[in-house]
């Protein structure tokens, strides 16, 4: 079955560690592949988009080294290398490597075995969790019109969610919009409150809807930068609060398999 996959990616909070970065507070990159999508992972801290295609791990993507902290640009990885090493076990599939390294406590070594054409090279990075963390968000369309989204936020997968530019992550649930996540880039205006995992999102601009994408589209008809009232409930209580609707300044690549 031909399968379409829109990954949509976001480095969050990068502003705090690298000055003048161009991939500073949210800045998005929008890839669409045709053809069997495969999975698709995040190596945390260097950008660096895994993708599985046929048994191999194959590096899709790459910050570039300028917009890396300093202490991790001589990490020797490149696009198209193939992974097929992490910490002395062979990896052939996202789930094998997403297991050895969610094993991991933050800061330990991950040691990659790599493939660059006939060379073999070992390459090493720290775990890094917290600041500068990326958010990938995928949509699969099937030929038959079928979708599917999810959110991978820090190496945690969340299934059939969408995404507000200003960091909140909803799904729907028992037909209300759950707030699911927030990521860090997220904050209030005027210290208003934020809301928490399990609040409900009932309207956006005072207009209410009852889904995750029918409130997505109130809030994409705001202008950039503009200030934006989202409308939760707590425990059954409401509170509003403000947040400013951040700019989508990604660019778009198509590649085909």
């Amino acid at each position: 079955m031909l399968k379409r996959t829109l990954l949509i990616l976001a480095v969050l909070t990068f502003g705090l560690l690298i000055a003048n970065s161009s991939f500073a507070q949210g800045h998005r990159k929008t890839m669409t592949f045709e053809g069997e999508a495969g999975k698709i992972t995040i190596i945390q801290g260097i950008g660096a988009i895994l993708k599985e295609v046929d048994g191999e791990l194959i590096v899709e993507m790459m910050l570039p080294k300028e917009n890396l902290p300093k202490d991790l640009r001589n990490v020797d990885l490149k696009k198209d290398d193939i992974v097929f090493m992490c910490n002395g076990k062979k990896v052939k599939t996202v789930d094998e490597f997403n297991a050895i390294v969610e094993a991991l406590e933050n800061g330990d070594e991950i040691k990659l075995g790599v493939k660059r054409g006939k060379d073999r090279l070992i390459t090493a990075l720290p775990k890094s969790e917290g600041e500068g963390q990326m958010m990938m968000m995928t949509t699969t369309v099937d030929d038959g019109g079928g979708e599917e989204s999810s959110v991978n936020l820090g190496g945690k997968m969340m299934k059939d969610v969408t995404f507000l530019s200003c960091g909140i992550v909803l799904q729907d649930k028992d037909g209300q919009v759950e707030v699911i996540a927030l990521t860090p880039q997220f904050k209030t205006e005027d210290d208003g409150q934020k809301p928490d995992g399990g609040d409900i999102l009932i309207a956006v601009n005072d207009t209410k809807a009852e889904t995750a994408q029918a409130l997505r589209a109130i809030y994409n008809k705001a202008a950039d930068n503009d200030k934006v009232k989202l409308t939760f409930s707590k425990d059954g209580t409401e509170y509003s609060t403000f947040v400013i609707k951040k700019k989508d300044d990604g660019e778009v690549m198509i590649k085909k398999n």
